[in-house]
């Protein structure tokens, strides 16, 4: 179930558990990039992928993130 608070969105299941903590501005749809992957945007505008359990699987640090091809996506970092 998504939750929202303070403008930042989360997931809690059933019970009520945190799967995925209330720190994200933006939340896209899972699978809509790559199966089981939801792409994320944190406060600071970074874009990163978490999977269904929560986990970062690319950490919110990046500027862009583009296309998946072959399994592999062209990221970009300001820095």
């Amino acid at each position: 179930m998504l939750v929202e608070a303070e403008g930042m969105k989360g997931f809690l299941d059933k019970e009520g558990n945190i799967i995925v903590p209330v720190k994200y501005a933006e939340i896209e749809k899972f699978d809509k990039v790559r199966k089981n992957w939801a792409l994320v945007k944190d406060r600071k505008d970074k874009l990163g992928f978490i999977d269904k359990s929560g986990k970062e699987v690319i950490p919110a640090i990046y500027d862009n993130i583009e296309a998946f091809i072959k399994k592999k996506a062209t990221v970009a970092d300001s820095n």
